[in-house]
């Protein structure tokens, strides 16, 4: 059992407590950030589907590829942002397991008589790789729309 009388003790066990609380208010922060920044991309691209598809007035050749332009930057963004958030994400909860081993979550015994965590979680090593599904998904649906927008543009302004 970890002494919590001795005040050194508590010290360090709080502080790493802390760290643990903050680790987790990042995770959420970076899991809802992914569908965020994918939705944000998404909306753009089909405002560009939308002005082009409904718009009245004449357009030159030199809107249609800004156009174009526009839509590959937004998308090229959209995927590196995605990305970005995914790794970050991997470091927080790396970062939070090494929480949970330093306070000995996965022991039993130092807190309650089972362990806080499962024991099988102690040496699972985080990675990205379980969620990278999630990941290919997000920037599946980003490139999807984003080659959807570029047609939208090109054949539109083609007629």
């Amino acid at each position: 059992m970890i002494d919590m009388a001795n005040a050194e003790n508590r010290e360090k066990v709080t502080a790493l407590i802390a760290l643990y609380n903050q680790t987790f208010a990042e995770v959420v922060r970076y899991r809802d950030m992914e569908w965020k920044i994918t939705a944000w991309t998404v909306a753009l691209l089909a405002g560009v589907i939308g002005a082009t598809r409904f718009s009245k007035s004449p357009v030159t050749p030199c809107l249609r590829e800004l156009l174009i332009v526009f839509s590959i930057l937004v998308a090229a963004y959209g995927i590196w942002h995605v990305y970005y958030a995914h790794h970050q994400l991997t470091k927080q909860r790396q970062r939070r397991r090494e929480c949970e081993r330093i306070l000995r979550f996965h022991d039993r015994g130092i807190y309650y008589q089972d362990a806080v965590l499962p024991v099988e979680w102690a040496t699972t090593p985080v990675r990205s790789a379980p969620s990278i599904a999630h990941l290919i998904a997000w920037c599946g649906v980003i490139a999807s729309v984003a080659a959807f927008t570029v047609y939208a543009v090109a054949t539109r302004f083609a007629e």
